[in-house]
């Protein structure tokens, strides 16, 4: 069984809110400590997807994955890379979405996150969106 694991995003102030000052109330209400606002509109929970990418990191919705032809892919060479982007789908399922195609990987953007092993983690939505484009 996955680990249920969280990282909360503040769009108010842009950084990611330490682990250990949100947690979640016995009603299912977000609270954060020692932080300004208590508005629960400035903040966006993202889900560990229980996956782990090539190099060890943990793999969150809203992160952007580069996928390499094999998990032991280390290569540097950018350009054959394809960029994802990581959400929930409507069931609660992990998929990719295709930011830029690359020439190996022909999938559309629902493909589901545990069919791949391959992935690599190189950002996320918030803080890098250049990477987007």
């Amino acid at each position: 069984m996955n680990k249920l694991k969280f990282r909360v995003w503040d769009k108010k102030h842009k950084f990611y809110v330490w682990d250990r000052s949100v947690y979640l109330s016995g009603d299912g209400e977000l609270e954060v400590f020692n932080c300004k606002t208590r508005n629960k509109d400035y903040f966006v929970i993202q889900q560990f997807t229980g996956k782990i990418d090539i190099v060890g990191t943990e793999i969150y919705e809203g992160d952007i994955c580069e996928m390499h032809m094999s998990a032991n892919d280390k290569s540097n060479v950018k350009e054959q890379y394809g960029v994802y982007v990581v959400y929930r789908g409507d069931n609660g399922e992990f998929k990719i979405k295709t930011i830029k195609k690359n020439w190996f990987h022909c999938f559309g953007d629902n493909a589901m996150i545990y069919d791949f092993n391959i992935l690599k983690v190189i950002g996320n939505i918030f803080e890098n969106k250049k990477l987007l484009k």
